[in-house]
């Protein structure tokens, strides 16, 4: 699965929402922002692009097309149907990814499912720490795991600049360049360490 969260989607589509042309190479919008079109406009084109996808959907179940075809089309208009979104969400000045995990957590309480997104707190890199809604012991336990992470993280934060990558823990690489060290399951700080070479 990809790694792309909501910020990452929001920051992409304020920095290429001002430069945006349309197909006779002029600027889609007269606003930067994108508030020349209103709230009804934006979710015409979350709408539209969702007809898109049905549109390949009726092809496939009628034969017209593969399902490789299918899958292939699928892709593309699930995606502009999820870049349209946050644009409406950004005019309505609504956090997606909040909005998105909060709503997923007050779905699991009403209907029993211990199953949970987990918060995000932010200290020079992205910090998951598993905090959510239950019990009291639990949000204890969390608390507890937040303050493991933040001791490592400050800790790796100070040897960073002489560290040992093989003796620092647990840890891997990604394509970036960034390692994570991983301190339990449900709690994992990325710090911006030197790149290991291969």
């Amino acid at each position: 699965m990809s790694q792309l969260d909501f910020d990452t989607l929001r920051k992409a589509n304020e920095a290429r929402l001002p430069l945006f042309k349309n197909k006779h190479g002029n600027l889609a919008h007269s606003k930067s922002d994108g508030s020349d079109w209103s709230p009804a406009q934006w979710l015409q084109a979350v709408v539209g692009e969702l007809g898109e996808y049905a549109n390949f959907r009726k092809k496939y179940e009628r034969g017209d097309i593969t399902k490789e075809e299918f899958s292939v089309e699928a892709e593309k208009e699930l995606a502009d149907v999820i870049i349209y979104l946050d644009l409406l969400a950004k005019q309505l000045g609504i956090d997606l990814g909040q909005a998105v995990t909060d709503k997923f957590n007050e779905v699991s309480r009403r209907v029993g499912v211990d199953v949970w997104l987990a918060q995000q707190l932010f200290i020079d890199g992205p910090l998951s720490i598993g905090l959510r809604e239950g019990p009291a012991d639990e949000l204890q336990a969390a608390l507890d795991r937040m303050v493991k992470v933040v001791t490592t993280a400050v800790e790796l934060r100070r040897e960073k600049e002489n560290a040992d990558p093989t003796a620092l823990g647990e840890q891997d690489r990604s394509d970036s360049g960034e390692w994570a060290v991983a301190t339990d399951d449900t709690a994992r700080f990325q710090g911006r360490l030197p790149a290991r070479s291969r």
